[in-house]
């Protein structure tokens, strides 16, 4: 590359970092994003009663077989 096609690049690059302006002030301004509609969550019927994680199932399994076992070999 030589230095002249460097120089241009940078400047080039340069103008766009700075948002060069050909209009007015306002036009450099960026579009606000469009509204977006409620975000909604929708629930589904999982089966589960109400305060059960599904997460924590093997971690409620474990814990019944090890009451289960102490209940068997407590005598």
């Amino acid at each position: 590359m030589t230095r002249d096609t460097y120089n241009d690049t940078y400047r080039a690059n340069r103008k766009r970092r700075a948002g060069s302006v050909s209009g007015p002030a306002s036009s450099a301004l960026p579009e606000p994003p469009p509204r977006q509609s409620e975000f909604r969550v929708v629930p589904n019927d999982s089966g589960f009663a109400p305060g059960v994680d599904p997460d924590q199932i093997k971690t409620i399994l474990y814990d019944m077989d090890v009451a289960d076992y102490l209940r068997k070999n407590a005598q």
